[in-house]
């Protein structure tokens, strides 16, 4: 493949990266506001399905955007070598930035459900 044919998947890549970041934000405030709304007064059962079901959710959006990232910076790299003109370096950093950040916010939010369904104040 040549520089251009390289840069411009790995574009289409990034956006594809930057599509799933937008759902997993979506997911991540809409269970954030069933914790807040809903939270307190949820059977156990159905706090075990909304957690269930956001986990399952988020996981597949972790490691889809995680093979994003993968996958594009790869191809940014193969662009970088296979360029004569350009030798700037390539941030290599994200794919292993979205599996530490992402996690969190996901321990962060079962944090914020627990805190609701346990708080002494009704």
């Amino acid at each position: 493949m040549s520089e251009a044919d390289l840069l411009d998947t790995a574009q289409a890549v990034w956006g594809n990266y930057i599509s799933t970041m937008g759902i997993f934000v979506s997911i991540l405030s809409a269970y954030l506001i069933v914790a807040y709304i809903a939270g307190r007064t949820l059977t156990k059962a159905q706090v075990i399905l909304v957690n269930v079901s956001f986990g399952v959710f988020v996981t597949f959006g972790i490691f889809g955007m995680f093979g994003f990232s993968r996958t594009g910076t790869e191809l940014m790299l193969l662009a970088l070598d296979a360029s004569t003109q350009r030798k700037a370096i390539g941030i290599t950093i994200v794919p292993e930035l979205t599996l530490i950040i992402f996690p969190i916010l996901v321990l962060g939010s079962y944090k914020f459900m627990w805190d609701i369904r346990h708080s002494s104040k009704q």
